[in-house]
C-alpha cells in the first residue's frame, strides 16, 4: 500500500512538473521536454526539472544505509560478497531512473497532446533524450551512493541536489558568457538539448562524446563505491 501511495505521489509531482514546463514554453510542445532549462535559467523551468531530480534522489535516500546498519549483515550472508551487495544497490538505482524517465516522458506526451494538439514527434530526439536523461540521473544517484556509503545519507542527498543546482545555474551563466569547458563537469546540462547543442558546437563534440564522459564518471564512482563498501564495517 505504501509503495502504491508513493507511486501515485510521484506521478502527481511529474504531472505538475510537466504542466509547469509546458506553460513556461508556450507553443513548442514536446520540444520543451528536450530543451530542459533554458540558458537564462528561467525559474519555472528550473523548478520543473528540479522536481524530477528531487523525486529520484529522495527515493534513493537511505538505500545504502539500510545495508550498513543491522540489515546489512543478513544481506551479506545471503549475497555472500559485498560486490553483489553493491550491484544490487546500483541496479535498484538505475531501475528507478528508468521508471522515472519513462513516466516523465509519457506524462509529458499526454499533456502536450491535449494542451497543444501535438501531431509530430521527432523520435530520434525523443530516444536521445530518454537515454541521456536516464544516464545523467544514474550519475547523480552514483554521487549520492558514494557519499552515503562514506559519510551519511543526509550528506549524499544534500550534495546531489546541490550539485544539480550549481550545475544548472552556473551552467547557464557560463554558456551566456561563452565559457564551455567547465560544463564537462556539470553533467545535468547534458540532457538539456539547448545547452548540450551549444556545448558540443563550441568544443567540437557530439552526443557519443557526452555518453563517454558520463560513463567514465559512473565507472569512477562505481569503483570508488566498491572500495568503500569493501572497507566498511557492516556488523
Amino acid at each position: 500500500m505504501q509503495r502504491i501511495a508513493r507511486f501515485f505521489f510521484a506521478v502527481a509531482l511529474i504531472f505538475i512538473s510537466s504542466v509547469i514546463s509546458i506553460n513556461a514554453n508556450q507553443g513548442i510542445g514536446l520540444t520543451a521536454l528536450y530543451n530542459g532549462v533554458n540558458v537564462r535559467n528561467n525559474l519555472a523551468l528550473c523548478l520543473s526539472d528540479f522536481v524530477i531530480i528531487a523525486i529520484t534522489v529522495f527515493n534513493n535516500l537511505g538505500k545504502c544505509e539500510q545495508y550498513l546498519f543491522g540489515y546489512g549483515k543478513y544481506c551479506l550472508v545471503r549475497h555472500k560478497k559485498r560486490d553483489l551487495l553493491l550491484i544490487n544497490i546500483l541496479f535498484k538505482s538505475i531501475g528507478f531512473c528508468v521508471i522515472i524517465v519513462f513516466l516523465r516522458t509519457i506524462v509529458f506526451l499526454l499533456i502536450a497532446k491535449f494542451s497543444t494538439g501535438l501531431e509530430f514527434i521527432n523520435y530520434n530526439s525523443l530516444v536521445n533524450f530518454i537515454f541521456i536523461n536516464i544516464t545523467t540521473l544514474f550519475h547523480l544517484t552514483c554521487i549520492q551512493i558514494v557519499l552515503e556509503l562514506s559519510i551519511s545519507s543526509f550528506v549524499g542527498l544534500v550534495s546531489s541536489l546541490f550539485y544539480y543546482i550549481i550545475s544548472v545555474f552556473l551552467g547557464g551563466t557560463l554558456i551566456s558568457n561563452e565559457i564551455y569547458f567547465p560544463l564537462l563537469f556539470m553533467t545535468p546540462n547534458f540532457y538539456m538539448k539547448t545547452r548540450s547543442d551549444l556545448l558540443c558546437e563550441a568544443l567540437g563534440l557530439n552526443l557519443i562524446n557526452l555518453y563517454i564522459i558520463l560513463y567514465s564518471y559512473i565507472l569512477l564512482l562505481t569503483i570508488t563505491s566498491k572500495l568503500i563498501i569493501k572497507k566498511k564495517d557492516i556488523f
